[in-house]
């Protein structure tokens, strides 16, 4: 952890670059659609500055860590990569670029809103509690020997190897995060769809939906299983980060959601092992996230040599050329699309609406000028301004924010390891949400994996108190 009175250091740090950023942009920016692109860095340190309480959580909390760093990821560090490339992007359209502006003063609109949100919550929470949770001590972690959750894991585990051995092109379905070259990624693409059309839609939708569940619950049953062995901490250490390194480099499409669960294991394995020289754990950390950046930008047979990186950056991380796209969407304040999206995001009702239209249909057919693809995700800022106009546009990304903040309340309450991974897990989730998700996704995560892992291990937990 980095002590308190190191924070005005980084936040001076922080917002030195972003003024500085905002300077360049300000004299060296020549194109008249990017002209407002400056306002980003500048407000950034200017709404920091009105919510400076917001830091002193700062490396205290996770959730505030990780909502800072992403929109300081977008508004200062996105926009200068990006002015390398000359905002290239991958839409199609060329319309958006009379949104930009509109977008630029959008984002600046949801930055406010969040941290001043943020800042609200901070100063009705007791300051001894965050000062409690961040003294490093060794906090006392449940091991409670739970043979359910981990029979229950078993059996779903069985029951995918036969869907494998019945269709064994669900093999496609996982990969290899750094699969090498563009024809080997289009070999795999070209297999999985295939998958998807020919495996009947019931047992498809069962087995990824079983698929979902053994991804979160697997990683932390080994957890567990290592650290009750009686071996060589060194070793079960060791074994614990191989688990961490594997979830990312093993993973389904889901790329994003393999990053966030090998994050939980590794801020899991921080408080399992904080007698661990802290040098070495930083390091084996560092380690972890380039791997983890580079399955994520590599995941489709990129490399630094042939890739834009205005273009993928801009599409994960909701930058100003995406956020524009959603000013050309048509028919606002649509109760329909809003219901559409709902249904959708519930298990297995996907299976059977395919054809319905949605937020995320819409947002790629004006990306892609009317293309059919429906592979890129409407930022969460531009699908609330769709749903509930400009004013009210940052709905989405509040709920998320605020459900970050209470999920992390109750991992620094629980002691069972399992909780404490499912709330970690979700902490991440939905802090990194307003930046690299939608309100859609975000409502599949929690009805297709939080909400049945939260179920498995708390009737798990149930049985084994009363057995005792």
């Amino acid at each position: 952890m980095i002590k308190s009175n190191k924070i005005p250091i980084l936040f001076f740090i922080m917002n030195f670059l972003s003024i500085a950023l905002s300077i360049i942009f300000a004299f060296s920016n020549t194109d008249s659609y990017f002209k407002y692109i400056a306002l980003l860095p500048l407000f950034f340190t200017f709404i920091s500055i009105l919510n400076y309480k917001v830091y002193s959580a700062f490396f205290k909390k996770i959730s505030i860590t990780l909502i800072i760093i992403c929109y300081y990821f977008r508004m200062v560090i996105l926009p200068a990569v990006s002015s390398f490339y000359n905002f290239d992007s991958l839409i199609r359209n060329n319309n958006y670029l009379n949104s930009i502006s509109h977008s630029v003063f959008l984002m600046i609109y949801e930055f406010f809103i969040v941290l001043f949100f943020c800042n609200i919550i901070l100063k009705k929470n007791d300051n001894v509690e965050i000062k409690k949770n961040c003294k490093g001590k060794n906090e006392e972690i449940d091991f409670t020997k739970n043979k359910l959750v981990i029979f229950i894991v078993t059996i779903l585990t069985l029951v995918l190897v036969l869907m494998i051995f019945l269709y064994p092109s669900f093999k496609s379905y996982f990969r290899f995060s750094f699969e090498g070259n563009i024809n080997n990624i289009n070999l795999a693409n070209v297999n999985y769809f295939n998958m998807k059309n020919t495996i009947p839609k019931i047992i498809y939708w069962l087995t990824i939906y079983i698929i979902n569940i053994l991804q979160i619950l697997i990683p932390i049953s080994l957890l567990d299983i290592i650290y009750r062995k009686k071996i060589n901490e060194n070793k079960k250490f060791v074994l614990s980060i191989i688990i961490a390194i594997l979830v990312v480099l093993i993973s389904t499409p889901e790329r994003a959601r393999s990053i966030i669960i090998s994050m939980s294991l590794l801020l899991l394995i921080i408080k399992l092992y904080q007698n661990k020289n802290k040098i070495l754990i930083y390091l084996i950390i560092a380690i972890c996230l380039f791997l983890m950046f580079g399955a994520l930008i590599f995941k489709s047979g990129n490399s630094f040599s042939n890739t834009n990186l205005s273009s993928i950056l801009q599409a994960y991380f909701s930058g100003v050329t995406n956020v524009s796209v959603t000013f050309l969407m048509p028919d606002r304040f649509n109760l329909k699309i809003l219901f559409n999206d709902f249904c959708t995001s519930i298990p297995f009702f996907s299976a059977f609406f395919k054809n319905w239209d949605t937020s995320v249909k819409i947002f790629n057919n004006i990306l892609y000028a009317k293309s059919g693809n429906s592979d890129q995700i409407i930022p969460m800022i531009g699908q609330g301004m769709y749903y509930f106009g400009v004013m009210l546009s940052p709905v989405i990304s509040l709920i998320s924010v605020n459900f970050a903040i209470k999920c992390e309340k109750k991992y620094e309450k629980t002691k069972n390891i399992y909780l404490k991974y499912l709330y970690i897990y979700m902490v991440i989730y939905l802090s990194v949400a307003p930046i690299l998700y939608n309100g859609t996704i975000l409502l599949q995560c929690f009805l297709q994996t939080f909400l049945p892992c939260l179920f498995i291990v708390k009737f798990s937990l149930k049985k084994v108190r009363k057995a005792s």
